[in-house]
């Protein structure tokens, strides 16, 4: 697993209780609430957990932080959706934006 700079920071926190669980450390609300991203609400399904693309057997953020992840992404045009597919294809411009944001 690529060490992410929320992961450093201790703002998603692999679960220690079950697989595939992921906890938001302490400062997440405000880390988030700075990009636009309101992780506070109380939604109907999780807010942040592990889910594994049978596709390339990969694991990738699902729940409600991954959706608002994916929404900052393309509502900043960083990314377009693929025509026909789940795949999400990042311009340079916005591959260096995302870089910056999410990674440090």
């Amino acid at each position: 697993m690529r060490d992410d700079k929320e992961i450093r920071l201790g703002e998603i926190r692999p679960g220690q209780i079950r697989p595939g669980e992921i906890r938001l450390g302490p400062s997440a609300a405000s880390y988030f609430s700075a990009l636009g991203i309101d992780v506070g609400a109380k939604p109907r399904r999780p807010v942040c957990r592990a889910c594994l693309d049978w596709s390339v057997r990969r694991s990738h953020l699902a729940g409600t932080l991954g959706a608002a992840i994916l929404d900052k992404i393309l509502s900043e045009k960083w990314a377009r959706r693929e025509k026909d597919s789940r795949a999400v294809v990042f311009s340079p411009p916005g591959k260096q934006a995302f870089e910056q944001v999410f990674l440090g």
